[in-house]
């Protein structure tokens, strides 16, 4: 699934060994410039499963740092595919009470993106 992030929200992004994840008040972390800043796995939060290397304590992580407000959080992905524009387009009636997703996007090769809301996924 192909997620998005409105850039508005985007502090920056980074690539960084799984071996800096941290547990602080039993929450991972991932420390950076002296910042704590708490992460939050998407395959998680939407229960998707995964591959898994076989040398996973040597794999990178990509972390999308969001702020919100004063705080910053680390949603992280599987992969980050770049910026582009995109027109959001609401969910509908039906779906409004999936707080995850603000809308969806349908991209440049005919993929859709569905728009995190990134409020409602660290506050789960």
């Amino acid at each position: 699934m192909i997620y998005a992030v409105p850039i508005a929200s985007i502090d920056s992004t980074l690539s960084l060994p799984i071996s800096e994840i941290q547990i602080i008040q039993s929450r991972p972390v991932v420390v950076i410039r002296g910042e704590i800043i708490p992460i939050v796995r998407l395959k998680e939060v939407f229960q998707l499963q995964g591959r898994e290397s076989e040398s996973e304590s040597s794999k990178n992580i990509h972390v999308v740092i969001v702020k919100l407000g004063s705080k910053k959080f680390g949603l992280v992905v599987d992969s980050l595919l770049g910026q582009d524009d995109t027109v959001i387009k609401s969910l509908g009636r039906f779906l409004k009470e999936i707080k995850e997703f603000c809308g969806a996007a349908t991209l440049g090769d005919g993929n859709i993106a569905l728009i995190l809301e990134a409020a409602n996924i660290v506050n789960l």
